[in-house]
């Protein structure tokens, strides 16, 4: 079976995309793509919270026997992550026949330089290269009962594959035209101690490194990168 991303500008649709997912445990699944203005009535929203932040919760206290808390406590606060810009998007993976049943999310959106505050530990501080087209991979997650089935590894993938197809319908005739000198590059960061390796194994290198502390804990954030080749969307099924 083969999934469909968007392909080209989904991010202006209507309506979110949907498509069959995987069978998981015996029982099917949907795979939903969002922009941030979408989310707003999205009825998945009470599950994909209980999602991220279990996740959340579950990672933090197995690698440093603590929690921050929820990640997310409102629609506002995930709208803020995708910073309500028309090429966000968010894919959720839940339970077909129950709305409540998110099983595993990602989200990703366009970096377009350093923000005005770069003193806080999470931000890129980085500027793009030029022809590089930068998009920033946040709120990967999978609910403690559905981890250890690879759906981490299948999520990133669903996100590169759409990064890659809203890439070619943009430059379309003009990355023809100027020999492929252009690409798409996903960059993202992650505590050392938890899924650095997770994210090297899937091609994603480190670029830079920033300490986090706070009263609780403090450890280094990795900040990494991987180049998509644009070929990879011109033969999706």
């Amino acid at each position: 079976m083969a999934l469909q991303p968007h392909i080209g500008e989904g991010a202006f649709r209507d309506e979110p995309k949907i498509d069959e997912g995987p069978i998981i445990d015996g029982k099917p699944t949907s795979i939903s793509t969002w922009s941030a203005k979408q989310l707003k009535d999205c009825a998945l929203l009470p599950g994909l919270f209980k999602t991220i932040n279990l996740a959340y919760l579950t990672s933090d206290e197995k690698s440093f026997g603590t929690s921050t808390g929820d990640r997310l406590k409102s629609t506002e606060d995930l709208i803020q992550v995708l910073r309500n810009d028309a090429n966000s998007f968010i894919i959720i993976l839940n339970q077909t026949h129950s709305d409540r049943e998110v099983l595993s999310t990602a989200s990703c959106r366009r970096y377009y330089g350093p923000e005005s505050d770069t003193s806080r530990a999470w931000a890129c501080t980085h500027t793009p290269a030029p022809g590089v087209e930068e998009w920033e991979l946040k709120l990967v997650a999978t609910h403690p009962s559905a981890q250890g089935k690879g759906l981490a590894s299948y999520m990133l993938g669903l996100t590169e594959k759409e990064v890659v197809s809203r890439f070619n319908a943009r430059e379309g005739s003009r990355r023809k035209a100027a020999a492929a000198q252009s690409h798409p590059k996903m960059i993202m960061c992650t505590p050392e101690t938890t899924f650095a390796e997770f994210y090297a194994r899937r091609g994603y290198g480190k670029d830079y490194v920033r300490p986090f502390k706070n009263d609780h804990i403090g450890f280094d954030i990795n900040f990494m990168s991987k180049m998509l080749d644009p070929k990879d969307g011109d033969h999706m099924e």
